[in-house]
């Protein structure tokens, strides 16, 4: 059966969320190349077919199987809070009031 980035779990939008998840780092666009042949860390969740009908169709149309996709969670800044502090210990600054 074809593997190509398309059917990966670790694509998303062009992005290859492998290094994220394995490394730590930010996920990475995908060439063009690569991604229709696909790389060493392919995976897919859908892997077992069992019925032979199913696998004719799609050795015959030269297609793949696609499974569920890692879904990235969005991104949000968190602000901290300000604090206000004095030199001295025991005085408060006027603007805090």
């Amino acid at each position: 059966m074809k593997q190509s980035c398309n059917g990966c779990y670790f694509e998303h939008k062009r992005l290859c969320y492998w290094f994220k998840l394995a490394q730590g780092d930010s996920p990475k666009m995908i060439p063009i190349e690569t991604f229709n042949d696909g790389c060493i860390k392919y995976k897919n969740n859908q892997q077992n077919v069992t019925s032979d009908t199913i696998e004719k169709f799609i050795n015959k149309f030269d297609g793949e199987i696609i499974g569920d996709k890692y879904e990235p969670k969005p991104f949000y800044f968190k602000q901290k809070k300000k604090t206000y502090t004095t030199r001295h210990k025991y005085t408060e600054r006027r603007d805090a009031q």
